[in-house]
């Protein structure tokens, strides 16, 4: 596709002019991919105080605060790229930006469970604006020569947002969880204003609006599974509840799938899935984060009940894995090994740590001999694989199909967030001793296997005639 650059008066391309105001636009537009992975750690890490705060709720009520970002993330991620190359990236992101601010603040204010779920859904339509928009302008307005080093700070920011975010969030629990919220405010309101001068870029082809009904449907399937998911236990197998979800469930998603096939611009083009190594590399996704959201929530739990560390000490405690997994994934792109192997090693780490936590792990606090080495693990074994999946995935595609596919993966990504935390949960039960854990470590450790097993097909490449379906 052709890219047309339009600033205000001038249409002139907006490269910048000197390297302090390159590294200024830098800064200000990867501010979005910080946001959104600095939340989803800071939130994890204030879910024993949010429960506290609303002691009337169940565990399954409230993973919604969770599982209502990914599923909406998931759903909107590619509608909002094509409404991007619509309507102009600088502007859909600012617009996601400001909505991100404004459900941040409702997120801080609300005073009932169910609408901070509300305002987290309304947050995620932000991010979902603001994070495939921040790397397009970033695109846009630095050289062709600079992408390579433009893209890895880009992505860098996202692995810095994890890395504070459970120290950070434990922090801002100590004094209130409503914090983590109004963190958001300051850093969004200075990026809106600040990326307000930045050349407009958008798709030479505008087309029509992408499917929302579509998306609308994915997200409704999604959350009927997720609600069946998490309240499965409380409810009981034969419980009219379950049934209605899951039947919600099936039906929502059919109607997607036969949508999909006939909209001209789908919320997910389900036509890539005819490229075997793309699918297999979806499902890599949508198993390992099964199993990552299953980790990050539950050794939390853990942390603060089993062995009843506060907030700063359970972030902290946490802190080692998104470190040690920064560079793990910047020495990815160093290495000549296959992204596929590189992919299959790192699931397979999971795997080893969900093993080692089901062995070790027990009511007495034994931190460094314990749980420690299953964060290191998992650490490394995250980089690899989430620095590695997306090429192994989208190499089978043609190049026009590249960033479709790539939303396509990150979509895969939230929706199995979205399971994980579920089933965390479902798991998990009262959570107050070591054993109400180990069906969660012996269930990373085979959703790893499973993201393993699967990532070994994202080599595979069938010869279609027309690899992408309609655009």
């Amino acid at each position: 596709m052709s890219e047309r650059l339009e600033t205000a008066g001038t249409g002139t391309a907006g490269v910048p002019r000197s390297p302090l105001r390159g590294g200024l636009v830098l800064v200000l537009v990867s501010a979005g991919q910080f946001l959104a992975t600095l939340d989803l750690f800071v939130v994890n890490v204030a879910f024993p105080s949010i429960h506290a705060d609303f002691p009337g709720a169940t565990n399954s009520g409230l993973s919604w605060v969770l599982s209502a970002y990914a599923i909406a993330f998931a759903a909107l991620l590619v509608p909002s790229g094509r409404l991007a190359d619509r309507y102009g990236r600088r502007r859909l992101f600012r617009a996601g930006m400001t909505l991100f601010a404004v459900a941040s603040a409702g997120c801080a204010a609300s005073p009932w469970l169910g609408l901070l779920v509300a305002w987290r859904a309304v947050q995620a339509g932000g991010a979902a604006l603001m994070v495939p928009t921040s790397l397009g302008l970033l695109l846009a307005v630095f050289p062709e020569r600079r992408h390579r080093n433009v893209v890895a700070i880009w992505s860098v920011a996202g692995a810095v947002g994890s890395a504070l975010g459970p120290f950070l969030g434990g922090l801002l629990v100590e004094a209130d969880w409503r914090w983590i919220f109004v963190l958001n405010l300051p850093i969004a309101l200075v990026v809106v204003y600040a990326v307000r001068n930045l050349p407009e870029t958008r798709s030479g082809e505008r087309g029509g609006l992408p499917d929302l009904v579509g998306a609308a449907l994915f997200a409704a399937g999604v959350a009927a599974a997720v609600a069946a998911l998490a309240n499965a236990n409380t409810w009981g197998a034969g419980s009219l509840g379950l049934w209605l979800c899951l039947s919600a469930a099936v039906v929502a998603l059919v109607a997607f799938v036969r949508r999909s096939a006939r909209h001209p611009r789908p919320a997910i083009n389900l036509a890539l899935l005819r490229q075997a190594g793309f699918a297999f590399a979806n499902l890599a996704m949508i198993c390992f984060f099964v199993g990552f959201a299953m980790v990050l929530l539950a050794t939390i739990l853990f942390l603060t009940t089993v062995w009843h560390y506060g907030s700063v000490r359970a972030g902290l405690a946490f802190v080692p894995a998104p470190a040690i997994a920064i560079p793990a994934g910047l020495l990815t792109g160093r290495l000549s090994t296959p992204r596929r192997t590189l992919a299959v090693a790192g699931a397979t780490m999971w795997c080893v740590a969900g093993i080692l936590w089901f062995v070790s792990l027990g009511d007495q606090p034994a931190y460094v001999a314990g749980m420690l080495p299953g964060l290191l693990i998992c650490g490394v074994g995250f980089g690899l694989f989430a620095a590695s999946i997306i090429g192994a995935g989208t190499a089978v595609l043609p190049p026009d199909w590249y960033a479709t596919g790539t939303g396509m993966i990150n979509a895969a990504r939230q929706t199995g967030s979205a399971a994980g935390v579920a089933l965390a949960v479902a798991l998990i039960g009262a959570g107050t001793s070591s054993a109400d854990y180990r069906s969660s470590w012996l269930g990373n450790c085979g959703f790893g296997a499973l993201a393993a097993v699967f990532a070994l097909g994202t080599g595979r490449k069938t010869v279609s005639k027309d690899a992408g379906g309609t655009s």
